[in-house]
């Protein structure tokens, strides 16, 4: 064999080899350590999108959450009169709790207490990984221990999510069984699944690519892709939903929603015409708010 052609051989295989470690290594560290928005910058946000909701901004207390890690939480709360009714938002990748006082609103008017806070990594937190709804959902689950110790062992406990918030109120479920409700906003059942169909985006085989970059993650953070996902545990899920789903989301596919209604049989879904991801609020805000609120009043007349 000529020489020349060991030399292109050895060049070819190099380069592959190059492509199968630092793509999964890029994959692994691009999830894990997002960009966060400050929460100035997710307000500024919202304003962008004509929302600016008019309220009480006193009624904002701040509360932090210390986790069995010691990792402290941040957040705050409102308080509606007489209510022992809650309900908890969890906001999405990147940003932080600004990202759900809309969606928190809807719920303070019909008569709930708010809870809002950061996610580990996100808003006012100390730097964290981003595990995709793995640990967020552990640390939800002690959140509403602390928030039901605080407020009253009688507190009804409702959550709200939107994308990875969305997801971390579904995986909480595989903890406690004493959720009033979940309003599921275009989350994911299986984050490995949303990763390979974004590497498949960009021409790559991501069945191939998504597992090597769980793979590292494993390695890297001792926190597989695979712990992000309550799809093997869907049908232990008991649970009045609401889903939520735009029909042209391109980063958590409408598909997710189909799952979870097909697994859950649940009474109230709403896909949404030409939204794309996380926009359903923005597009069709008073489809969604009455949405909800005949969601939550189905609840009190079960």
């Amino acid at each position: 064999m000529p020489w020349y052609v060991i030399v292109i051989i050895v060049f070819v295989a190099s380069v592959i080899l190059s492509v199968f470690i630092s793509l999964p290594l890029y994959l692994a560290i691009k999830t894990t350590h997002p960009i966060h928005l400050s929460r100035e910058e997710v307000t500024s946000l919202w304003k962008e999108k004509r929302f600016a909701s008019e309220y009480d901004k006193t009624l904002r207390k701040d509360i932090t959450f210390t986790m069995d890690d010691g990792y402290i939480i941040h957040g705050d709360y409102m308080l509606y009169p007489g209510s022992k009714k809650f309900v908890i938002c969890c906001h999405g990748y990147s940003v932080n709790r600004e990202a759900e006082l809309e969606y928190g609103l809807i719920f303070y008017r019909l008569g709930y207490n708010v809870v809002l806070f950061d996610e580990r990594g996100h808003g006012d937190n100390a730097p964290f990984i981003s595990t995709m709804g793995y640990l967020e959902s552990k640390d939800l689950n002690q959140i509403i221990d602390q928030v039901k110790d605080k407020f009253g062992l009688d507190s009804s406990i409702g959550l709200h999510g939107v994308s990875m918030g969305a997801a971390v109120s579904l995986f909480v479920t595989k903890y406690r069984s004493d959720i009033e409700f979940i309003v599921e906003d275009c989350g994911y059942v299986n984050f490995k699944n949303v990763l390979t169909m974004q590497v498949n985006k960009g021409h790559l085989p991501g069945v191939i690519f998504a597992p090597l970059a769980s793979f590292t993650s494993k390695l890297l953070y001792k926190f597989s892709f695979k712990d992000a996902s309550i799809e093997p545990d869907l049908e232990k899920i008991d649970v009045p939903m609401l889903i939520i789903h735009g029909d042209i989301d391109e980063s958590v596919p409408v598909k997710n929603a189909h799952i979870l209604n097909e697994k859950l049989n649940c009474k109230h879904k709403m896909v949404l015409y030409h939204s794309k991801h996380a926009n359903a609020l923005t597009d069709y805000r008073l489809d969604y708010e009455k949405e909800v609120e005949d969601f939550l009043a189905s609840l009190n007349s079960d």
